[in-house]
C-alpha cells in the first residue's frame, strides 16, 4: 500500500514536471523571440546611425559654406595685417612698429595708393573721380581708405562666396561706396594743395 502511494505521489510529481517543461518551454521560446527582434532592432539602430552621421556630414559642409569659412589651404584668402598707427611718426622714438612690421609709414602708403590706383580709382568711376591726388597727406584719408580696404579684402578675397559675403558685397558698393567717396572728396577739394593743383590742370 506504501509502494502504490508513493508510486501515485511520483506519478503526480511527474505530471507537475511536466507541465513546468512545458511552460518553461513557451516562456525560453518567447524570450528567444525577443532576442532575435532586439537583433533587429539594434542592426536597424546601426542603420539610423551611419545616415545621421552622413546627415550631419552634410549639414557642416552646409554650414561652412554659409558661414563663408575657408576649405582651401592657408595663404590663398584674405590675410589680415595690423592697423596702421597713422598717427605716429616714422622716427618716433617711442614706437618701432613702423619699421619693425610694415617698414615704416611710406610702405603702409604705398600699400594704399597700390590698391587705389589698381582698385578703388577704376572701379569707383564718377563717384571716385573727386579724389584728390593729395589724399596721401590727409590723414583722415588714410584711416578711411585703410579699412575700406581691409573690407574689399575680406569681400574679395575668399576662396568661395557665402550668401553673407553676396549681401556685404553689395552694401559695399551701394551704401559703403557713395559715403567714403563723398568723405574723401570732401576732404581733399578743401585742401590747398589740391586746390593749386586742380588750378594747374584746368589752365
Amino acid at each position: 500500500m506504501q509502494l502504490a502511494a508513493q508510486a501515485g505521489e511520483i506519478a503526480r510529481i511527474d505530471g507537475r514536471e511536466a507541465d513546468h517543461w512545458v511552460q518553461i518551454s513557451g516562456r525560453l521560446r518567447e524570450l528567444a523571440g525577443q532576442v532575435s527582434g532586439l537583433a533587429d532592432t539594434s542592426s536597424e539602430q546601426g542603420s539610423v546611425l551611419a545616415g545621421l552621421d552622413a546627415t550631419v556630414a552634410d549639414v557642416d559642409e552646409r554650414l561652412r559654406a554659409l558661414a563663408g569659412e575657408e576649405t582651401e589651404p592657408p595663404g590663398k584668402g584674405y590675410s589680415p595685417i595690423p592697423a596702421p598707427r597713422w598717427w605716429l611718426a616714422d622716427d618716433d622714438p617711442h614706437d618701432t612698429w613702423w619699421r619693425r612690421e610694415e617698414g615704416g609709414k611710406a610702405a603702409s602708403v604705398a600699400r594704399l595708393q597700390a590698391w587705389v590706383g589698381r582698385v578703388y580709382l577704376p572701379a569707383a568711376g564718377k563717384a571716385g573721380a573727386g579724389l584728390g591726388a593729395c589724399w596721401p597727406e590727409h590723414q583722415f584719408c588714410l584711416y578711411v581708405l585703410d579699412w575700406f580696404s581691409e573690407l574689399w579684402s575680406v569681400l574679395y578675397l575668399q576662396p568661395s562666396r557665402s550668401a553673407g559675403t553676396l549681401a556685404g558685397q553689395a552694401e559695399w558698393w551701394t551704401r559703403l561706396l557713395p559715403a567714403v567717396a563723398a568723405m574723401l572728396a570732401k576732404e581733399t577739394a578743401s585742401c590747398q594743395q589740391h586746390a593749386k593743383a586742380l588750378n594747374g590742370v584746368l589752365r
